[in-house]
């Protein structure tokens, strides 16, 4: 009995793999908690005490260092290790406790919320984030309540933003101007790419218009070499294929 035909392309599982979710598990699976990481959080937890400044402030402050803007300000992006840097337990769990929305909730609820922020497998520490970023975080209290999380990132900006096939948030539905365009500019920016391999597999990234590679153009000086000058043009035009990049 012939043996039948081998897959090709993205139908060969056990050479491909297709990431849907930018890579957000390989990156969970690569930075595992030590407690080198827990000394550097003790560290920061003592640097914010001696600042004379909300919690707020300082992960604003923060944020608008480490973000990289392209396209002028129509794509935004955080790196991951200066995220996971500023959005620390201890500073979300502060802001958290700041919020009135979060205050008029019962002990047991608020016990809830807390726990949920970092919870496995629906975290929402990036929805925290990215309404602290648009200056809206009192709305996180009722967007979790909806059932929004991390899960439901990158957002659009049209009716039904949730990229979960069959979630339906009213609470997405109801924003509008600055609230829905911001929260939606900003999922992206907190859901870079994050490349690498699958125990040898190749890994396909389904992506969209609105995502931003975590790179930026490199341009070595090869104006001795032949056919520098067009190499050049079609760098500035935009044409990078075969060009090397700069992981941010």
């Amino acid at each position: 009995m012939p043996s039948p035909p081998k897959k090709l392309g993205l139908e060969d599982t056990e050479r491909v793999r297709i990431e849907y979710n930018r890579g957000n598990d390989f990156y969970i699976r690569d930075h595992p908690t030590t407690e080198q990481r827990l000394h550097e959080h003790l560290e920061q937890r003592a640097r914010d005490k001696a600042q004379n400044k909300s919690t707020i402030d300082i992960v604003l402050e923060e944020l608008e260092q480490a973000v990289i803007r392209k396209n002028g300000n129509s794509h935004r992006i955080f790196p991951r290790d200066k995220l996971s840097e500023i959005a620390t337990p201890s500073r979300l769990r502060k802001i958290l406790k700041s919020l009135e929305s979060f205050n008029k909730l019962p002990e047991t609820q608020q016990s809830a919320y807390r726990n949920r922020l970092f919870s496995s497998p629906d975290p929402c520490w990036k929805l925290l984030v990215v309404l602290v970023y648009n200056e809206c975080p009192e709305k996180f209290v009722e967007l979790v309540a909806d059932g929004v999380s991390d899960n439901c990132f990158p957002l659009g900006c049209g009716r039904s933003p949730c990229r979960v096939v069959g979630h339906i948030h009213k609470t997405l539905d109801r924003l509008r101007g600055r609230d829905k365009e911001g929260l939606s500019l900003y999922s992206y920016a907190v859901c870079a790419p994050y490349f690498t391999s699958d125990q040898g597999r190749h890994v396909h990234y389904v992506l969209d218009s609105n995502d931003s590679l975590p790179f930026s153009r490199s341009k070595p000086d090869n104006s001795s070499e032949p056919g520098s000058s067009r190499r050049k043009q079609e760098i500035s035009s935009g044409n990078e294929n075969g060009g090397f990049a700069e992981v941010q």
